[in-house]
């Protein structure tokens, strides 16, 4: 699966996600690049502000983190060196 595919369906998932607390969903697409091969994505409040955050496990060495913002955009992402091939990731309480 392409990159591109992969941000897309987290653009989908987070859209549904702001449908559900009363936010249009048709809003304007954006892509948010990764500079390696994204594989897994996780979706969960990684910062603890009551916010869907999005976390990308990226080929060959890298976890992409993408802070959702008030306003429920996303910001850039924050790259995470990983020493070993991240084939998957999973967000949890």
């Amino acid at each position: 699966m392409s990159n591109r595919l992969r941000i897309t369906l987290l653009l989908l998932v987070l859209a549904s996600a702001r449908l559900a607390h009363g936010v249009p969903l048709l809003d304007p697409s954006v892509t948010y690049p990764v500079n390696q091969e994204a594989q897994t994505l996780a979706i969960g409040d990684l910062n603890n502000d009551s916010r869907d955050d999005a976390a990308v496990a990226a080929w060959p060495s890298a976890v992409y983190v993408f802070y959702q913002q008030e306003g429920g955009d996303l910001a850039a992402p924050v790259q995470l060196p990983s020493p070993n091939m991240p084939l998957g990731i999973t967000a949890g309480m």
